[in-house]
């Protein structure tokens, strides 16, 4: 194969390309300024890179060089101008790979970039795998869960801290505006994914109004006090839920000892208000596909509980289980099953 690289017209298939990348990405990109062509691998230098690691046992560089001499290299890598050589600017791997493949020339998109472009991009593409490296765990993690059947198992077959489990996990079923986060590029740090969470779970305007702050200003300020300066506004939503927990855990101590039905006649206005949740969860029961998982996701992220308002929580979801999807959501049922516990 020759070395010598041969330049076609722009090509506008760039933006594509580099779609998996986030917008974060592709915004520095136009379809005019773009270029695809093979380009020989010894006129490529390397920019040093924020990923250090090139490979491990579950992607060792021998088995994508392997790869790469039987189909060749799938995706391009991304390069800017540095007079009449090029520059890494993401892509290290296919590059190392492609060198022990015996390659030639290696297919890249190629255009012009400031050094602060370059920054930005590889900041973008480091995101974006990260992100595909914490999915990828999430996902092992919960085949562990299922076959295991416990968080205090997954904690001592990978070593690692409840905390830490938790907050993999909670990456298979992030709401809609944290999961934006990842979707689109946005961060790959696991303290603001999870604080975010939370800010959604309780302000889902707050929380989107943030994920579209953070994404208009990636790579500027400091995103981690801008999170907690977010968090800590909405506060008192925390407050309001932590009342409602009061109200239900009295409402739980009189369903332990009297009536289910005089109880249910009689509640107090802050306590009508706090089992509204517990019809949120009578329903979330009604329609429940996997009620084992829903159970022990509960109890890990202490949604459920053997007491308390926890309980109730609990009492709810299974009357809904039992119920089905025509159930009716009837106050006094959850009330005796808490008794007969």
């Amino acid at each position: 194969m020759s070395k010598k690289s041969t330049k076609p017209a722009a090509a506008n298939i760039f933006a594509g390309a580099i779609e998996g990348l986030g917008d974060s990405v592709s915004a520095f990109f136009t379809d005019d300024e773009a270029q695809q062509f093979p380009v020989a691998l010894d006129l490529i230098d390397m920019r040093p890179q924020i990923r250090t690691e090139l490979e491990d046992e579950d992607n060792p560089l021998p088995e994508l060089a392997a790869s790469i001499k039987a189909v060749g290299v799938i995706s391009p890598i991304f390069l800017r101008r540095k007079g009449e050589r090029y520059e890494l600017i993401a892509g290290e791997r296919r590059v190392r790979a492609a060198q022990m493949a015996g390659l030639d020339a290696i297919p890249a998109m190629v255009r012009d970039l400031t050094d602060q472009q370059a920054e930005d991009i590889q900041a973008a593409e480091n995101i974006q795998r990260k992100n595909l490296t914490n999915m990828e765990l999430a996902r092992r993690l919960q085949k562990d869960l299922e076959q295991l059947g416990s968080i205090d198992a997954v904690m001592a077959k990978r070593n690692k801290s409840r905390s830490w489990v938790s907050k993999i996990l909670s990456l298979n079923k992030l709401p809609e505006q944290t999961q934006r986060l990842v979707t689109e590029g946005v961060t790959a740090d696991l303290a603001i994914i999870s604080d975010v969470r939370q800010i959604e779970a309780r302000d889902p305007v707050a929380a989107k109004e943030l994920v579209d702050d953070l994404k208009r200003n990636f790579g500027k300020g400091d995103s981690r006090e801008k999170v907690q300066r977010v968090r800590a506004k909405i506060k008192p939503a925390a407050n309001k839920a932590k009342a409602a927990r009061h109200d239900l855990g009295e409402l739980y101590a009189q369903a332990r000892t009297g009536d289910a039905k005089a109880i249910a006649a009689a509640l107090t206005p802050e306590q009508k208000k706090a089992c509204e949740e517990l019809r949120e969860y009578f329903e979330q029961g009604c329609h429940a596909a996997k009620t084992g998982r829903t159970v022990f996701e509960g109890f890990d992220s202490r949604v459920f509980g053997t007491a308390g308002a926890g309980a109730l929580r609990l009492a709810a979801f299974l009357r809904g289980v039992d119920a089905g999807q025509s159930g009716r959501f009837q106050l006094a049922e959850i009330l005796r099953l808490v008794q007969s516990a």
